[in-house]
């Protein structure tokens, strides 16, 4: 009875680290507004606003704002259009 109390205890010391492990390798995206993409990329209001209302980039809206997910751009940059 002894050695099945330990077997479950250290199974959930191993799903302790694991969880772990989870919170260190996620992070949170960095979400940029069409102004601040101008100033890192270069590209135009026009051209991210664009690409924007065509689902083209990963984005969300916040009122009339909207944020673009700029890890997800910078793929998008690299990889191109996925059809």
């Amino acid at each position: 009875m002894k050695g099945a109390n330990k077997a479950v205890v250290t199974n959930i010391e191993d799903i302790k680290e694991i969880i772990i492990e989870e919170k260190k390798s996620a992070s949170v995206p960095t979400m940029c507004t069409i102004q601040e993409m101008m100033h890192k990329t270069g590209f135009s209001y026009r051209q991210l606003m664009r690409m924007c209302k065509e689902n083209k980039i990963v984005h969300i809206r916040v009122g009339n704002k909207y944020l673009i997910n700029y890890e997800k751009f910078i793929d998008y940059l690299s990889i191109g259009e996925v059809d």
